[in-house]
């Protein structure tokens, strides 16, 4: 009797995952193309507004089919209130809205040069829209929200601002036509 058990566990198993599956698939294929247009790598300007002065940051942000992301920037921060920094790469969560808004939120952790500690938690939030140049490629445009906060959660900086990204996408080949 084990082993019909143990059987039909496996069975249930896998028909669970075979379900999940395609309803992963048929949700992405089912979404408008801006799912599939927004996956992969992009290259963004981010300029901040309030406070005024701060100079653009340019960063690389990658969306992943099931909603993550990862951000990076600049990881070595020579000068700041708390000394000098090095951050880790953000990592977090990405949607389309049903107004085919994107919000994406990701976090990366900032903590001092010379002794590891952990300093402060940047929160970064997206506002997002998917919109196609008249080339034809795709631009990622909308606002940001940036929030710092000390390891007791305590707001330490806020800055808004905008947020424009166009995709890394690897040339293809010309292609020789036999004559």
């Amino acid at each position: 009797m084990k082993t019909i058990r143990d059987r039909m566990s496996w069975i249930i198993v896998a028909v669970l995952m075979s379900v999940t599956v395609v309803h992963v698939d048929s949700a992405l294929a089912d979404s408008d193309s801006d799912a599939k247009n927004v996956l992969g790598s992009w290259m963004a300007t981010v300029t901040a507004e309030h406070p005024p002065g701060l100079p653009p940051l340019t960063s690389l942000i990658t969306f992943s089919p099931g909603g993550g992301v990862v951000e990076s920037r600049r990881l070595f921060v020579p000068q700041s209130p708390f000394g000098t920094l090095i951050a880790t790469a953000g990592h977090g969560d990405w949607i389309i809205t049903d107004d085919d808004e994107i919000l994406v939120k990701f976090v990366f952790l900032q903590q001092s040069f010379d002794t590891g500690e952990l300093v402060s938690k940047d929160t970064v939030s997206l506002a997002l829209r998917l919109e196609e140049t008249e080339h034809g490629r795709y631009e990622l445009s909308g606002s940001f929200e940036s929030v710092v906060q000390d390891r007791d959660g305590f707001v330490l900086f806020k800055a808004t601002g905008t947020y424009q990204a166009n995709p890394i996408r690897v040339p293809r080949p010309a292609r020789d036509d036999d004559d």
